[in-house]
């Protein structure tokens, strides 16, 4: 595709993304040869407009900001509406796909210190992501593939009013479809109660377990239709406890997971102690802060060290994961 988008401001130069919400584009700012991702949304669609909702996310984003990708551009141009935004590196998806379906302890801690800051960021800004999964993690590109960036806002939401700062109400009576992906989402999510940062932080609970062995306990279930597939995901997570579901895991993933389960509606999370869980364990196993994960591994070195941990883990090749659609409410 070779299209100048934005009064020729931007050139659209090759698909690297599409679903439910649209498409996503590589382009390149003209003046200065700068790539770009270009999201784009017909008009036309008779969706939830996730990209209206992304743009309020993107107008309170600081230009300063570690881990949230910036946005050059938001507007309507002809029969889209669009964010020209930072283009980012591969996903978390696709890295745990590079590197054998499982990553190392230390790829691990340094991933969810990092997920802990990037929420800590939104939740200031008054929004909860509401669809945490590792394809809505990326590194960054260049000097900035250290980092892991948090993205795709679609399904964010207020959950602090901009103008008073009170905190929305509690509401146990909110659909039981799942707000974006089954997968992730918090057991509280499943039971109709309406999601607040405790929910974000619990999803990256799910996340880390699933980076650790490559699956979840809740993939795979047979059913007739996504309803259905609701139901036995949220069965299957509320049955299993949770010290069973971090058996594989050093015990700081537990604690992580019980001192975010016992978080209020409306408290704010202590950001920092959950930090400190994963940075002490991190310390204790005297791994280096050399800022290099599994996927910076030459490809012999990293194919030996996924076999190894696989072996270690007593985890099987898993069969390749189906990306589940996002619900709305």
């Amino acid at each position: 595709m070779d299209l100048k988008v934005s009064r020729g401001r931007f050139l659209i130069t090759r698909m690297i993304g599409c679903g439910s919400f649209g498409e996503v584009y590589e382009g390149m700012k003209i003046d200065n040869g700068r790539h770009v991702a270009i999201k784009l949304e017909r008009t036309s669609s008779s969706g939830p407009e996730l990209l209206q909702r992304e743009m309020r996310v993107y107008r309170r984003i600081d230009r300063s900001a570690v881990g949230l990708p910036k946005a050059y551009w938001m507007g309507v141009e002809g029969r889209y509406t669009m964010i020209i935004m930072e283009l980012l590196g591969p996903n978390l998806e696709e890295l745990l796909h590079h590197c054998g379906r499982c990553f190392s302890l230390k790829t691990l801690l340094s991933v969810a210190e990092q997920m802990v800051t990037r929420l800590q960021l939104l939740h200031h800004m008054g929004f909860i992501h509401r669809d945490i999964k590792p394809d809505n993690f990326a590194i960054g590109s260049g000097s900035h593939r250290d980092k892991i960036y948090l993205f795709d806002f679609g399904l964010s939401k207020f959950y602090m009013d901009p103008d008073t700062h009170q905190h929305i109400p509690y509401d146990d009576d909110k659909p039981h479809d799942a707000v974006g992906t089954a997968r992730y989402c918090s057991r509280r999510s499943h039971l109709g109660i309406e999601q607040s940062r405790r929910d974000d932080l619990e999803s990256v609970g799910y996340v880390l377990v699933y980076l650790h062995n490559g699956r979840l306990p809740w993939q795979g279930l047979k059913a007739r239709n996504k309803r259905q597939k609701y139901d036995l995901i949220s069965i299957k997570k509320h049955s299993i406890r949770t010290d069973k579901l971090f058996e594989n895991l050093p015990r700081a993933f537990l604690h992580y997971m019980v001192c975010v389960q016992q978080i209020r509606f409306r408290e704010t999370p202590d950001y920092s102690q959950l930090r400190q869980i994963f940075r002490a364990l991190f310390f204790q196993k005297r791994y280096r802060r050399d800022f290099t994960f599994d996927w910076d591994l030459n490809e012999v070195d990293r194919a030996e060290k996924s076999k190894y941990l696989r072996k270690e883990r007593g985890i099987p090749d898993p069969p390749e994961p189906k990306t589940e659609d996002k619900t709305e409410e």
